[in-house]
């Protein structure tokens, strides 16, 4: 019987591009998160926060460039299918922005 896997979030050499940059605004991000861990994450305005949680939640402007490895509970959440990243999104994963307004 296979052992279930602690990570439930884990980032690898992730990069992203917006649609006309002409730098990554992530590059070589790595990140893992395990069963029962919290993360806060801290900085000025412009250091990529937002960035990093509209990566994960794969939330972004068409368009955008990204590589790397990026998997949630084992799905590698940069192949799922549209109707399985809501259905992701609806349950398990969320995103609250600053200024919702």
């Amino acid at each position: 019987m296979p052992i279930p896997s602690r990570e439930i979030l884990r980032i690898r050499n992730f990069c992203m591009r917006y649609p006309n940059s002409l730098r990554w605004e992530l590059a070589d991000l790595n990140l893992t998160i395990n069963r029962g861990e919290r993360l806060a994450l801290v900085g000025p305005s412009g250091s990529g926060k937002s960035t990093i949680a509209r990566a994960i939640t794969q939330m972004f402007p068409k368009g955008t460039l990204c590589k790397g490895e990026l998997f949630l509970a084992g799905q590698d959440l940069r192949r799922i299918s549209f109707k399985n990243l809501q259905k992701l999104r609806a349950t398990e994963l969320g995103l609250v922005f600053q200024d919702p307004m």
